[in-house]
Protein backbone atom coordinates (compact mmCIF):
# COMPACT_ATOMS: atom_id res chain seq x y z
CA UNK A 1 0.00 0.00 0.00
CA UNK A 2 2.84 2.36 0.92
CA UNK A 3 4.71 1.49 -2.27
CA UNK A 4 1.60 2.25 -4.34
CA UNK A 5 1.11 5.62 -2.61
CA UNK A 6 4.76 6.50 -3.14
CA UNK A 7 4.49 5.60 -6.82
CA UNK A 8 1.39 7.81 -7.27
CA UNK A 9 3.10 10.77 -5.53
CA UNK A 10 6.22 10.44 -7.70
CA UNK A 11 4.08 10.32 -10.87
CA UNK A 12 2.19 13.46 -9.77
CA UNK A 13 5.41 15.38 -8.95
CA UNK A 14 7.07 14.48 -12.26
CA UNK A 15 3.87 15.24 -14.19
CA UNK A 16 3.50 18.61 -12.44
CA UNK A 17 7.10 19.54 -13.34
CA UNK A 18 6.50 18.63 -16.98
CA UNK A 19 3.23 20.59 -17.01
CA UNK A 20 0.64 20.64 -19.80
CA UNK A 21 0.06 17.28 -21.38
CA UNK A 22 2.82 15.70 -19.29
CA UNK A 23 0.56 15.56 -16.25
CA UNK A 24 -2.12 13.75 -18.24
CA UNK A 25 0.33 11.31 -19.81
CA UNK A 26 1.93 10.45 -16.47
CA UNK A 27 -1.51 10.15 -14.87
CA UNK A 28 -2.49 7.61 -17.53
CA UNK A 29 0.85 5.80 -17.19
CA UNK A 30 0.43 5.71 -13.41
CA UNK A 31 -3.07 4.24 -13.79
CA UNK A 32 -1.75 1.59 -16.19
CA UNK A 33 1.08 0.61 -13.78
CA UNK A 34 -1.29 0.46 -10.79
CA UNK A 35 -3.64 -1.72 -12.83
CA UNK A 36 -1.22 -4.07 -14.57
CA UNK A 37 1.79 -4.16 -12.20
CA UNK A 38 0.08 -3.89 -8.82
CA UNK A 39 -3.12 -5.65 -9.93
CA UNK A 40 -5.50 -2.94 -8.70
CA UNK A 41 -8.85 -2.71 -10.46
CA UNK A 42 -9.68 0.84 -11.60
CA UNK A 43 -12.96 2.31 -10.43
CA UNK A 44 -15.42 4.21 -12.58
CA UNK A 45 -15.03 7.99 -12.53
CA UNK A 46 -17.35 9.81 -10.12
CA UNK A 47 -19.75 11.15 -12.76
CA UNK A 48 -21.95 12.85 -10.18
CA UNK A 49 -18.99 14.81 -8.78
CA UNK A 50 -17.85 15.78 -12.29
CA UNK A 51 -21.35 17.04 -13.17
CA UNK A 52 -21.60 19.02 -9.92
CA UNK A 53 -18.17 20.60 -10.57
CA UNK A 54 -19.17 21.52 -14.11
CA UNK A 55 -22.84 22.54 -13.69
CA UNK A 56 -23.37 23.02 -9.95
CA UNK A 57 -26.69 21.98 -8.42
CA UNK A 58 -28.20 21.56 -11.91
CA UNK A 59 -25.56 18.87 -12.66
CA UNK A 60 -26.61 16.89 -9.58
CA UNK A 61 -30.27 17.12 -10.63
CA UNK A 62 -29.36 15.91 -14.14
CA UNK A 63 -27.42 12.98 -12.68
CA UNK A 64 -30.42 11.91 -10.58
CA UNK A 65 -32.99 12.39 -13.35
CA UNK A 66 -30.90 10.34 -15.79
CA UNK A 67 -31.23 7.47 -13.33
CA UNK A 68 -34.98 7.93 -12.86
CA UNK A 69 -34.66 9.55 -9.45
CA UNK A 70 -36.82 12.62 -8.88
CA UNK A 71 -38.52 14.26 -5.94
CA UNK A 72 -41.06 16.02 -8.16
CA UNK A 73 -44.63 15.16 -7.21
CA UNK A 74 -46.60 13.04 -9.66
CA UNK A 75 -49.72 14.82 -10.91
CA UNK A 76 -51.85 12.26 -12.73
CA UNK A 77 -54.85 14.58 -13.15
CA UNK A 78 -53.23 17.55 -14.90
CA UNK A 79 -55.34 19.70 -17.16
CA UNK A 80 -54.68 18.77 -20.77
CA UNK A 81 -53.44 21.74 -22.80
CA UNK A 82 -53.32 20.19 -26.27
CA UNK A 83 -54.23 17.15 -28.33
CA UNK A 84 -51.70 16.16 -30.94
CA UNK A 85 -50.52 13.44 -33.26
CA UNK A 86 -47.13 13.25 -34.90
CA UNK A 87 -45.27 10.56 -36.77
CA UNK A 88 -41.62 10.08 -37.71
CA UNK A 89 -41.05 8.33 -41.03
CA UNK A 90 -38.27 5.86 -41.74
CA UNK A 91 -38.52 6.67 -45.44
CA UNK A 92 -38.48 10.40 -46.21
CA UNK A 93 -41.58 11.95 -47.78
CA UNK A 94 -40.95 14.07 -50.91
CA UNK A 95 -44.27 14.01 -52.77
CA UNK A 96 -46.76 16.71 -51.71
CA UNK A 97 -49.69 14.28 -52.06
CA UNK A 98 -47.98 11.82 -49.68
CA UNK A 99 -47.28 14.60 -47.20
CA UNK A 100 -50.89 15.82 -47.28
CA UNK A 101 -52.15 12.25 -46.91
CA UNK A 102 -50.07 11.92 -43.73
CA UNK A 103 -51.32 15.30 -42.47
CA UNK A 104 -54.85 13.98 -43.04
CA UNK A 105 -54.12 10.85 -40.97
CA UNK A 106 -52.75 12.99 -38.14
CA UNK A 107 -55.74 15.36 -38.34
CA UNK A 108 -58.11 12.37 -38.11
CA UNK A 109 -56.34 11.06 -34.98
CA UNK A 110 -56.50 14.52 -33.39
CA UNK A 111 -60.21 14.94 -34.19
CA UNK A 112 -61.05 11.46 -32.85
CA UNK A 113 -59.13 12.13 -29.64
CA UNK A 114 -60.80 15.53 -29.20
CA UNK A 115 -64.25 13.99 -29.71
CA UNK A 116 -63.48 11.15 -27.31
CA UNK A 117 -62.30 13.55 -24.58
CA UNK A 118 -65.09 16.06 -25.36
CA UNK A 119 -62.62 18.89 -26.00
CA UNK A 120 -62.62 21.65 -28.60
CA UNK A 121 -59.80 23.99 -29.55
CA UNK A 122 -59.21 27.23 -31.45
CA UNK A 123 -55.57 26.85 -32.49
CA UNK A 124 -54.31 24.32 -35.02
CA UNK A 125 -50.56 23.72 -35.20
CA UNK A 126 -48.54 21.72 -37.69
CA UNK A 127 -44.95 20.59 -37.18
CA UNK A 128 -42.68 19.65 -40.08
CA UNK A 129 -39.16 18.26 -39.61
CA UNK A 130 -37.01 17.92 -42.71
CA UNK A 131 -34.21 15.46 -43.49
CA UNK A 132 -31.58 17.92 -42.19
CA UNK A 133 -33.48 17.99 -38.86
CA UNK A 134 -34.57 21.62 -39.31
CA UNK A 135 -38.04 21.93 -37.81
CA UNK A 136 -40.88 24.32 -38.60
CA UNK A 137 -43.88 24.83 -36.33
CA UNK A 138 -46.71 27.00 -37.67
CA UNK A 139 -50.12 27.73 -36.21
CA UNK A 140 -53.43 29.26 -37.16
CA UNK A 141 -56.06 30.57 -34.76
CA UNK A 142 -59.71 30.00 -35.67
CA UNK A 143 -62.64 32.30 -34.97
CA UNK A 144 -64.46 29.54 -33.11
CA UNK A 145 -63.43 26.35 -31.36
CA UNK A 146 -63.67 23.05 -33.18
CA UNK A 147 -63.11 19.33 -32.95
CA UNK A 148 -64.34 18.71 -36.50
CA UNK A 149 -62.05 16.53 -38.64
CA UNK A 150 -62.81 18.38 -41.88
CA UNK A 151 -61.91 21.74 -40.32
CA UNK A 152 -58.71 20.46 -38.71
CA UNK A 153 -57.65 18.76 -41.95
CA UNK A 154 -58.42 21.82 -44.11
CA UNK A 155 -56.51 24.18 -41.82
CA UNK A 156 -53.51 21.79 -41.56
CA UNK A 157 -53.34 21.63 -45.37
CA UNK A 158 -53.69 25.42 -45.61
CA UNK A 159 -50.83 25.96 -43.17
CA UNK A 160 -48.67 23.47 -45.08
CA UNK A 161 -49.43 25.21 -48.39
CA UNK A 162 -48.20 28.50 -46.89
CA UNK A 163 -44.80 27.04 -45.96
CA UNK A 164 -41.79 27.95 -48.03
CA UNK A 165 -41.02 25.18 -50.52
CA UNK A 166 -38.28 22.83 -49.31
CA UNK A 167 -36.75 20.16 -51.57
CA UNK A 168 -35.31 18.09 -48.73
CA UNK A 169 -37.54 15.22 -47.65
CA UNK A 170 -39.92 15.31 -44.69
CA UNK A 171 -38.87 13.17 -41.73
CA UNK A 172 -41.67 14.05 -39.26
CA UNK A 173 -45.18 15.50 -39.49
CA UNK A 174 -47.48 16.52 -36.67
CA UNK A 175 -50.88 18.14 -36.15
CA UNK A 176 -51.95 19.58 -32.80
CA UNK A 177 -55.18 21.15 -31.54
CA UNK A 178 -54.60 23.56 -28.66
CA UNK A 179 -56.39 26.36 -26.83
CA UNK A 180 -58.62 23.60 -25.46
CA UNK A 181 -61.86 23.97 -23.58
CA UNK A 182 -64.62 21.57 -22.62
CA UNK A 183 -67.19 20.96 -25.32
CA UNK A 184 -70.07 21.31 -22.83
CA UNK A 185 -68.78 24.59 -21.38
CA UNK A 186 -68.60 26.29 -24.77
CA UNK A 187 -71.21 28.89 -25.66
CA UNK A 188 -73.23 27.99 -28.75
CA UNK A 189 -73.38 30.36 -31.69
CA UNK A 190 -75.83 30.56 -34.62
CA UNK A 191 -73.89 28.05 -36.74
CA UNK A 192 -74.20 25.49 -33.95
CA UNK A 193 -77.96 26.05 -33.73
CA UNK A 194 -78.37 25.37 -37.45
CA UNK A 195 -76.72 21.97 -37.07
CA UNK A 196 -79.13 20.89 -34.29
Amino acid sequence: MLLQLLFVLIAIIIGARLGGIGLGVLGGLGLAILTFVFGLEPTSPPIDVMLIDRFGRFGFDLFRKARGISNSPVRPNRVRKSIGSERTYGKLLYNEDDIKAELTKNARRVAESAQKTKKVGRIIVIKVRYSDFSTLTKRMTLDKSTQDFDTIERIAHTIFDQLEENSSGVRLLGVTLTGLEDQEGRQLDLDDLESL
